[in-house]
């Protein structure tokens, strides 16, 4: 699972390259479904939020993605 608001984050994308390339699966939750994180990824999940910045550091908000976690994590708890 990968998370990032851009899709674009230097540090995440070597990791997911070996993994894709251990023929892993890849989910990923991004701002943006064209960015090479979501491209890389078997599946997407992509949200739309504007993307806010304070100086230089980038205050998007995670809510969204906190929403999505913990959707997801009930969901799997209803099935055990």
């Amino acid at each position: 699972m990968a998370l990032s608001t851009s899709g674009e984050n230097p540090f995440i994308l070597p990791h997911l390259t070996q993994i894709k390339q251990e023929k892993n699966k890849i989910v990923s939750i991004t701002n943006n479904r064209q960015s090479t994180i979501a491209k890389i990824s078997d599946i997407n999940i992509p949200y739309y939020v504007n993307e806010e910045y304070y100086e230089s550091a980038n205050i998007t908000t995670q809510f969204p993605v906190l929403f999505l976690l913990e959707w997801m994590a009930r969901e799997v708890s209803k099935h055990e």
